[in-house]
């Protein structure tokens, strides 16, 4: 039997290898998804992951606690993502490919679900500070990532890097809540426009002195 771990806000879950825990987070995922995180019960994941309610609970206490469950899993995908962005030998490709499986690949409902968890977020303190650790996460992977391509000179070596971060991230959510708010969203069409957009970025084509340009303060409305 695995051992289980303490997560950083104290919720005790198994080990991350636990074949049962990662079957109830992808019924939960499914459950959340489909009903909405406030009405999806813990007897429909229980349900849907064909175990009995009090099972469930040995693994997770609460419906928060299967949200943590998804955002470690979560984690460790977007760890396995940067790892290929930075052991890639062409990296912009590489970020092509991460982009178009979150465009293009990843079903619809994905988005749908985190969209749920950001709004629950706002107002369940337990969820905005699960919430904040992987935003910290995502940013610290983002600065090694930017020095990488520093370091191999594919940016500007003045490039403002928290400036950077911010704006991708800002993008690249705001992509994320259209693919869950359009039913008609074409991934393969929006794929060449945030190419573009993360390129500007990251070459500081895009970044906070353009504000006070002339050209921006006198840009007609």
């Amino acid at each position: 039997m695995t051992r289980p771990i303490q997560t950083e806000t104290g919720t005790i879950l198994p080990h991350p290898g636990d074949a049962r825990r990662e079957l109830i987070v992808q019924a939960a995922r499914d459950c959340f998804g489909r009903a909405g995180f406030h009405r999806a019960t813990m007897q429909d994941v229980a349900r849907a992951a064909g175990m009995s309610p009090g099972n469930i609970y040995r693994y997770f206490p609460s419906k928060e606690a299967v949200v943590e469950g998804m955002c470690q899993q979560d984690k460790q995908v977007m760890r396995a993502n940067f790892a290929k962005l930075r052991d890639g030998a062409d990296l912009f490709a590489v970020m092509a490919g991460v982009l178009r499986h979150h465009l293009v690949e990843e079903p619809r409902a994905r988005f749908i679900l985190l969209m749920e968890i950001w709004a629950e977020a706002a107002r369940n303190p337990h969820l905005a500070n699960i919430n904040a650790e992987v935003d910290a996460q995502v940013r610290a992977e983002l600065r090694q990532f930017i020095a990488l391509l520093q370091d191999k000179h594919l940016v500007a070596p003045q490039l403002n890097t928290e400036f950077a971060i911010t704006a991708l991230l800002t993008f690249i959510t705001g992509l994320f809540r259209r693919r869950a708010l359009e039913a008609n969203f074409d991934g393969e069409a929006e794929l060449a426009m945030a190419l573009a957009v993360c390129r500007a970025i990251l070459s500081g084509a895009i970044a906070a002195d353009a504000l006070k340009s002339p050209n921006f303060r006198n840009a007609a409305p």
